[in-house]
């Protein structure tokens, strides 16, 4: 409990810490995607289009992030009118 108050304590001091978090889950997605056994049979991924999944998977997490987050305070802020 000690640890996840301190990480808490910090992420609401420093909010790029939560935007770090997302692009890692990002890059594991598009890493653990293009790693699939079948997708590795199928369409044989060269190394170049794995970094590319994962550069899109990690730039994908964040814009999605930030969009959602946009629209939830546009939400609150109509709703506080």
């Amino acid at each position: 409990m000690f640890a996840s108050d301190i990480l808490s304590r910090l992420m609401d001091k420093y909010p790029i810490i939560v935007t770090l978090g997302a692009a890692v889950l990002g890059r594991v997605a598009g890493d653990m995607i293009i790693g699939d056994a079948f997708v590795e049979r199928t369409f044989h991924p060269s190394a170049y289009l794995s970094y590319g999944v994962q550069a899109a998977f990690t730039v994908g997490v964040i814009v999605v992030g930030k969009l959602w987050m946009k629209r939830k305070a546009a939400k609150l802020a109509l709703g506080a009118d």
